[in-house]
């Protein structure tokens, strides 16, 4: 039964993945390559291309990865497939920003995703891209540009009711604030990331603590202390 190995070889091979073992999940996603070409199933080639180019990326082989993505982009472009398209779009931006050799490039390639997604009604996505744009232009100290797109993609999470994407672009925007210098702004993000955190038990609540932590040692622990109470009406967390 041959759709049934290669649903098993493809499982398997996340197994290995999830656990970085990037050699074994390589070794069971190229066997379900190897039936899926052979079948002409060129819907699930596509995916099955995606995933050796995200192994390819995982171990800094850009060159593989690329190559592979590529494959997936032109099958889907070919079987009209527009959400795998966009999903081939966004990875090889991330692809390209890795990279770090031309921050245009992945720019290029997210907008791309990003236009995608809107042509689909995918809001989500669009969140995700705007923020991973954000993500980018952070990276390369155009503070503007990142704050930009990190309220794009805040206006998209909150619209959506989407709590744990809303209180990670928070904990960006406060990033962006103290990386300019603007503490004040970035204790508000903060302070705003940690209580969406604490209410929802959030998987964040761990960095956000720290970043507090930091801005409480820049701010001073009396300054902070009197903005945290003038901010929340309640003591700062002592943890």
């Amino acid at each position: 039964d041959a759709e049934e190995m290669v649903k098993d070889y493809r499982a398997l091979g996340l197994a290995d993945q999830y656990r970085f073992e990037h050699d074994k999940a390589e070794s069971w996603y190229q066997r379900a390559r190897e039936i899926v070409e052979e079948n002409r199933d060129e819907e699930t080639a596509a995916l099955i291309y995606h995933e050796l180019g995200t192994i390819f990326l995982s171990r800094y082989q850009f060159e593989e990865a690329e190559n592979w993505y590529r494959q997936s982009l032109t099958l889907s472009d070919q079987q009209g497939k527009q959400p795998q398209m966009a999903v081939e779009f966004h990875h090889l931006g991330l692809l390209a920003q890795t990279r770090g050799l031309d921050y245009e490039a992945a720019e290029d390639w997210y907008l791309l995703a990003l236009e995608m997604r809107e042509r689909l009604g995918d809001r989500r996505g669009m969140g995700d891209e705007a923020r991973q744009l954000g993500v980018l232009f952070q990276e390369h100290k155009r503070w503007e540009e990142a704050e930009g797109w990190y309220q794009q993609a805040r206006e998209i999470f909150e619209e959506l009711q989407d709590v744990l994407r809303t209180a990670r672009t928070f904990g960006q925007l406060a990033m962006v604030a103290e990386e300019r210098e603007n503490i004040p702004e970035a204790l508000e993000w903060a302070a705003r990331t940690y209580q969406l955190a604490l209410d929802h038990e959030l998987p964040v609540l761990v960095q956000v603590k720290s970043h507090l932590a930091r801005l409480r040692d820049k701010h001073g622990e009396d300054s902070f202390t009197q903005w945290w109470r003038g901010f929340t009406g309640g003591d700062p967390p002592t943890d």
